[in-house]
């Protein structure tokens, strides 16, 4: 996540405290696998999916933000389609798209709360295991 936030700061010529972890987490979420690496110009070097075990509830949380987006962006279109063609568009409509962007970006906010959880949870046994083995 780090490599991530430099590789941005970096681009944007600003220092990488100005760079959040939320907006790095969302950049490799939104963004396909491949681009987040070239942009954190170390494309062999980061592990897939492949090559790490992922929480259930990492997955689960993933699926949650892919169903709540899936949904608010339907809501949307729905709006969008009526309003090209001039028809009535209703409160409960309006009502619908605004509750399903509300429960996307909760579920957004919570996948990064969950990947915290996990980056931080790995950095701590990675330095566990370096002081052991230093020991």
């Amino acid at each position: 996540m780090h490599r991530m936030r430099q590789a941005l700061a970096h681009n944007r010529g600003v220092e990488v405290d100005a760079v959040s972890f939320s907006e790095a987490v969302r950049g490799l979420l939104v963004d396909r696998d491949q681009a987040a690496r070239e942009l954190a110009g170390q494309p062999g070097s980061w592990p897939t999916s492949r090559t790490i075990e992922v929480p259930a509830d990492l997955w689960d949380g993933l699926t949650d933000c892919r169903n709540r987006l899936s949904h608010s962006q339907g809501s949307l279109y729905t709006i969008m389609r009526k309003l090209n063609f001039d028809a009535e568009v209703t409160n409960e409509e309006v009502r619908e798209a605004f509750e399903a962007v509300q429960a996307s970006k909760r579920a957004v906010t919570g996948m990064e709360d969950l990947l915290v959880h996990f980056v931080q949870g790995a950095t701590d046994a990675a330095v566990a295991k370096s002081d052991a083995q230093a020991s």
